[in-house]
């Protein structure tokens, strides 16, 4: 009898071969969903270091949106009393306000209605708080969230670190002085649910301090879809320009000098 010789794959053999190519396949939608995770994230850092640049335009290129019944108290409050005319007021628009809370946040028109006797002083910041009542818009309140989950955040070692690191919250002011022109930032660790004038006022601190003028370094948590690697969003001190805000990585802020790391 002849001797026969066959070829293939033992049962053995085609069970590797499937093993490793579904280790192979797994990984690479691991490898896929984790890339996309990334891209995510990013996208929400960029996106909400956007929607604090964009209150200096709305400051820069104000636009008339009252309705025919707007109006203000005393105490520069908004009301509808169907006595003014479209677009006139004895308030006007003077900043921005935004609320973050966590991964919330709301933009608020600030009003300034000026005193009585406004004092005349040339310093912007004194009359802000002296010669004028500050208060908010309650018919033009913004809404939204920070994209894909992510939420503010404190540092988590060097300057301004705290643990845990979340939740935070912060209130950023932007003003433009009715007297000069010039645009202002502020900022400071309370972000209520109710926006008060005082709140306003106290946020009004000429300096490198908070509340006040200093730098801020906002921390961007991704609720672990990105490990170890967090963005922030970085005020500079006396920022008064769009160019102010920047976004940094850890890599960038310890090239800078800096301890701070998010």
């Amino acid at each position: 009898m002849g001797t026969h010789n066959t070829s293939g794959f033992t049962i053995i053999e085609t069970m590797l071969v499937l093993a490793i190519t579904g280790v192979m396949v797994a990984g690479i939608f691991i490898g896929v969903g984790t890339s996309i995770n990334i891209q995510r994230y990013r996208d929400s850092v960029e996106t909400f270091k956007t929607v604090i640049q964009n209150q200096y335009a709305e400051l820069s290129s104000v636009r008339n949106d009252r309705a025919n019944d707007w109006s203000c108290d005393g105490q520069a409050a908004t009301a509808q009393d169907g006595a003014i005319v479209r677009g006139q007021s004895d308030c006007i628009l003077v900043g921005r306000l935004l609320a973050v809370n966590g991964g919330q946040y709301r933009i608020y028109s600030v009003l300034g209605r000026e005193i009585a006797s406004p004092s005349g002083v040339s310093d912007d910041l004194v009359a802000l708080r002296d010669d004028y009542n500050l208060n908010i818009s309650n018919v033009d309140i913004e809404t939204g969230e920070l994209e894909w989950g992510a939420e503010i955040a404190w540092p988590s070692s060097g300057s301004g670190a705290q643990t845990p690191t979340t939740p935070r919250e912060i209130a950023i002011l932007f003003i433009r002085s009715p007297e000069s022109g010039r645009l202002y930032t502020f900022s400071g660790n309370q972000s209520p649910e109710t926006i008060t004038p005082s709140l306003l006022d106290s946020l009004i601190v000429a300096g490198n301090s908070i509340p006040g003028q200093s730098e801020r370094t906002i921390c961007i948590s991704s609720d672990g879809a990105v490990i170890n690697a967090d963005r922030s969003i970085f005020i500079s001190a006396f920022a008064a320009v769009p160019n102010a805000i920047e976004t940094r990585t850890n890599d960038l802020i310890a090239g800078l000098g800096s301890t701070t790391r998010c």
